[in-house]
């Protein structure tokens, strides 16, 4: 499999839409590490992605400024998940396995 270039997909999209050049984070300090109080298999984890994914019955998210969360359970069957904006369009990848985005 060959590498995405997503940072360079996305100002040649930025771009070709006629927005200002996307202004990727660049932290001056690394973040703070945080010591858990208890052992990993104990703790509750949440992941949060900006692929755009959504399960089969939600709304879809719409291209522009959507700021929005989807909660899609862990037990969603994969085929009953979805995407909408960049990663629908130009990964092709998440449509045929959404495990290498939110897996």
């Amino acid at each position: 499999m060959e590498a995405i270039e997503y940072m360079r997909m996305t100002r040649e999209l930025y771009s070709s839409l006629g927005h200002q050049p996307y202004g990727w984070l660049i932290a001056d300090t690394p973040p703070p590490f945080t010591k858990l109080n208890k052992p990993l298999s104990q703790c509750r984890i949440g992941m949060v992605a900006t692929s755009g994914a959504y399960v089969v019955g939600q709304r879809a998210y719409h291209y522009k400024d959507d700021t929005s969360i989807r909660a899609i359970p862990k037990t969603t069957p994969t085929d009953k998940i979805h995407f909408a904006h960049i990663t629908e369009n130009y990964l092709p990848d998440p449509r045929r396995d959404p495990k290498c985005i939110i897996g």
